[in-house]
């Protein structure tokens, strides 16, 4: 496959023209990205006069610092006149740009209004505000209602007579956990579930313990009214019934939380499972209106699966890391293709398609191309393997490499440069997502080179053969 690089040309002598009138840098890029070297060295080939706007090269200390960048530019296209629709966002991997540049876009208005991004194949349904919330649910369910994961969850919970809308006053994580621990509350865990149990007698005995409390401070203030400690015993009566108040409006969600553990940690199938996680999402979690109707889009998700006759099979613990497994799996539209938005996606959503503006981000090292990695189930050596034997049949039988994954990638930011019509550019982060310091991508050096830029001062070239 590396051979095959010069294929994206047609040879030094059909592009090499040095009577053309001189062309902007992205016509250079476009007619010598991933030439031959001896085309790319030849000294009388076109070169790049300076910078004229067509084609940028950026460099930024950290990803977070690229997205910033990246809005920018999104706004100087979109000052020039190009519309939204026709700039192109694109990205090694959806996740998590797609996540960051969308929310970094909606923050931004173009024309009184929020600039809206087009993600080609969507976003994660679990890191949606509705999605991470049905995440937190069943995450203490699969760890058997663990005080530490469930304190996280008693925020979300819905208070006895109260609708989908924020409380007056939320419950905050740190209440949450005073509710919890006060009550002596450590609950199960994956490998004993046995503790999920205590939930509802503890919080039980803790109301009581409050009431009880609330009442004897009331008859000490009415009984020592004049005394000087009246004060103090005042505040901790309020301090005591704001508790109070707190487990009486949780304690209907919690026992129905606690029956649907008990229920799940049973046996109950993955079909049965799910049935009940959902009623109780309706009745008792408060999920937000970002994306809107999660429950039924990921109840239309699951629907085939639930309907292979195996689903009997996955019960319990099992059928809750299979739900989290295809929360975390699912992907959200954001929109259809051609609408007012900004396109993000990656080279190969992108390629063929023709965008007026175009930036490519995140071009790190071992991100565009990926670095390949050794398939342990079928290796190469194995595939060439199977490839000698499968054409005593077949002789057109080709079984894909390693190598054959990176040529693809490159042959679709080839694809995705040679469709740019005006501008084109291109970042890489010194720090990548892991925080691991990164060199910039050999697809950057390529276009570098095929631009051959003239330093002002330098009498060399300066090109950096492919």
């Amino acid at each position: 496959p590396g051979t095959q690089l010069p294929l994206f040309g047609t040879g030094a002598g059909s592009r090499l023209d040095t009577a053309a009138p001189a062309e902007s840098e992205l016509q250079l890029v476009q007619r010598f990205l991933f030439e031959l070297p001896e085309t790319l060295t030849d000294p009388q080939r076109p070169r790049s006069g300076g910078a004229d706007g067509s084609v940028d090269l950026e460099d930024h200390p950290s990803l977070e610092e690229e997205i910033e960048a990246a809005a920018t530019w999104v706004i100087e296209q979109l000052a020039a006149g190009i519309p939204a629709e026709d700039i192109a966002l694109i990205v090694p991997e959806l996740d998590p740009y797609a996540t960051l540049l969308t929310d970094r876009l909606r923050r931004l208005s173009g024309g009184g209004t929020a600039l809206r991004g087009y993600v080609e194949g969507g976003l994660r349904l679990a890191e949606s505000p509705a999605g991470l919330r049905l995440q937190t649910l069943l995450t203490a369910l699969a760890r058997s209602l663990e005080a530490e994961a469930t304190i996280r969850l008693l925020p979300a919970l819905r208070r006895a007579d109260q609708g989908n809308d924020e409380p007056s006053r939320p419950l905050s994580a740190s209440r949450a956990a005073n509710m919890a621990y006060g009550a002596g509350i450590v609950g199960g865990s994956p490998a004993d579930p046995t503790g999920l149990c205590e939930w509802v007698p503890r919080l039980t005995r803790r109301r009581d313990a409050l009431r009880k409390l609330v009442e004897d401070a009331d008859a000490a203030t009415a009984e020592r009214s004049d005394e000087p400690e009246k004060r103090r015993h005042t505040v901790d009566r309020q301090q005591a019934q704001r508790r109070l108040h707190e487990i009486d409006a949780l304690l209907p969600a919690v026992t129905a939380l606690q029956h649907l553990a008990e229920d799940i940690i049973g046996g109950t199938s993955v079909r049965t499972t799910w049935a009940q996680i959902r009623a109780f999402a309706q009745t008792w979690l408060r999920l937000p209106p970002d994306p809107p109707n999660l429950l039924a889009t990921f109840d239309q998700q699951l629907q085939p699966l639930l309907a292979d006759p195996l689903a009997m099979h996955v019960t319990g613990l099992s059928a809750l890391h299979f739900l989290i497994e295809e929360l975390r799996r699912g992907r959200r539209p954001t929109g259809r293709f051609g609408e007012p938005a900004v396109f993000i996606g990656t080279p190969a959503h992108a390629a063929g398609l023709p965008f007026s503006a175009v930036r490519i981000l995140g071009l790190a090292e071992g991100a565009v191309p990926h670095t390949p990695h050794d398939d342990p189930i079928v290796p190469d050596g194995m595939r060439k393997r199977i490839e000698e034997i499968a054409r005593t049949q077949r002789p057109d039988v080709v079984v894909p490499r390693l190598a054959d994954q990176v040529l693809d990638e490159i042959h679709a930011v080839f694809r995705v440069v040679s469709a740019t019509r005006q501008r084109l550019a291109l970042s890489a982060p010194r720090q990548w997502v892991d925080r691991s310091e990164r060199e910039v991508s050999g697809i950057m050096l390529e276009v570098a080179t095929a631009l051959g830029r003239r330093l002002p001062g330098h009498a060399e070239e300066g090109d950096v053969p492919t």
